[in-house]
């Protein structure tokens, strides 16, 4: 086996484990449909940030003021959920 094929191959595994660890695509979108944010989930922060168009900054303080639910830090932020 090539060193690309054995990195290509290693590369698959991982996205099938990081797949398995969040249960799917039907788990990622769990992840951001999920009543509460939690501001260790990188990739949710991140979904947040873009989909309202605001600063890691901004999400921080509204989730601080707010809570972590996301109807509630939608409405801080003066965006729909």
């Amino acid at each position: 086996m090539s060193a690309q094929v054995a990195a290509t191959a290693a590369g698959s595994m991982r996205a099938i484990q990081r797949g398995a660890r969040h249960g799917g695509p039907e788990g990622q979108a769990r992840l951001y449909r999920q009543g509460g944010l939690d501001l260790s989930e990188r990739q949710a922060v991140e979904f947040w940030m873009k989909r309202w168009g605001v600063t890691r900054e901004q999400l921080t303080a509204a989730h601080r003021k707010a809570g972590r639910m996301v109807k509630d830090i939608a409405a801080e932020l003066g965006k729909k959920r």
